[in-house]
């Protein structure tokens, strides 16, 4: 079983914050894992 949570978190316009909360039958305690997106202006 896996289950994943997605937070998006708005920095600023163009920029965000991709937040993931994974747990594991290997690792049963939460793991995050975040990055910043930058999506170019067109």
């Amino acid at each position: 079983m896996v289950l994943i949570k997605e937070t998006f978190y708005i920095l600023d316009p163009g920029t965000y914050e991709v937040c993931y909360r994974l747990i594991t039958d290997a690792c049963p305690e939460e793991q995050f894992s975040c990055k910043t997106v930058t999506v170019p202006k067109l």
